[in-house]
């Protein structure tokens, strides 16, 4: 798959394309064969980026059976692997604002055998949850024929619209994943960008849920770009599809909410959100949070900070 990179810095480029030229022709291999979000530091002087060898669509969790590589591709230095790995799944990287540091996450993978083990306890919780009890209140005693009414007994029951944001479904998604109990340990590690030394080792847990497929795996692989805020004191990402923040330094963690998509103002202040057909702009202290609901289909592209307002 090709990806498109455009950058603001001419002369980066410029310096990309030598090397390109150089190696004939590595740059365009590499842009060719990654899949994972690529990030340029702020000066543009640095690209970093993940890729996935053999690329299985079909299979991102099983161990050993594709090495992940994280790579900085820098205007004054060679390609260089950053980290190389067949235990773990790389997220796409990211760069602190001042373009020190570099971080990503690391997701443990799976034997076939520990996958299978992972499925049947989840269906067993899912089971224990739901249960098989078959209670109806409609099967109380009804009341007694002749109480006189105005409203005929043919009129069709009314509608119910839910007008809650998030929507009622979106709720009940984060209800279950908390009862389920299943969670990822992932790791987010922080990189020195001029040495490739590990700055920090963060773990942190990932809230997984009953739907255990590869789709969701592929969704982090493919879309996981973790932000620094401003200040650098904290790392959001979107995790498959929940939007949260997790603190380097105290190991502190927050979850923002469970959406398709999320992204972080310019100003760090704000996150934006997408939940089912609503989108959200939760403050990033935790104080407020607007919804507006949003008509028509969605675009699967992402969403983008035009500016901080």
């Amino acid at each position: 798959m090709v990806r498109q990179v455009t950058t603001k810095q001419a002369g980066s480029w410029k310096a990309l394309l030598a090397i390109s030229m150089a190696t004939g022709g590595l740059l365009w291999h590499l842009l060719a064969c990654t899949e994972s979000p690529m990030t340029f530091s702020a000066d543009g002087k640095n690209l970093a980026f993940v890729t996935m060898e053999p690329y299985d669509g079909n299979d991102f969790l099983t161990a050993g059976s594709h090495a992940y590589r994280l790579m900085l591709l820098s205007e004054d230095k060679p390609l260089r692997v950053i980290e190389e790995t067949a235990d773990f799944m790389l997220s796409g990287p990211g760069f602190s604002r001042d373009g020190k540091r570099l971080c990503y996450v690391r997701v443990p993978l799976l034997t076939k055998e520990r996958m299978e083990l992972l499925k049947e306890s989840i269906e067993k919780r899912r089971n224990c949850i739901h249960g098989s009890d078959s209670f109806s209140w409609s099967a109380e005693p009804k009341p007694p024929e002749n109480i006189a009414t105005e409203t005929p007994t043919s009129q069709p029951s009314p509608s119910v619209d839910s007008l809650m944001m998030p929507s009622f479904e979106a709720n009940m998604k984060l209800a279950k994943r908390e009862s389920m109990n299943s969670k990822v340990p992932a790791m987010l590690i922080v990189r020195d960008t001029e040495t490739g030394n590990v700055v920090s080792s963060t773990p942190f847990e990932w809230p997984l849920g009953d739907n255990v497929d590869e789709a969701l795996f592929i969704s982090y692989y493919l879309t996981t770009r973790p932000q620094y805020s401003p200040d650098g004191k904290w790392v959001h990402l979107c995790c498959g599809d929940i939007v949260m923040a997790v603190n380097p330094s105290s190991g502190d963690s927050r979850i923002y909410a469970i959406a398709a998509d999320g992204l972080l103002s310019p100003d760090g202040e704000t996150v934006a959100v997408l939940v089912g057909s609503a989108i959200g702009f939760i403050r990033t202290d935790g104080q407020a949070a607007t919804y507006r609901r949003l008509e028509g289909e969605l675009s699967l592209g992402g969403m983008a900070w035009v500016a901080t307002d």
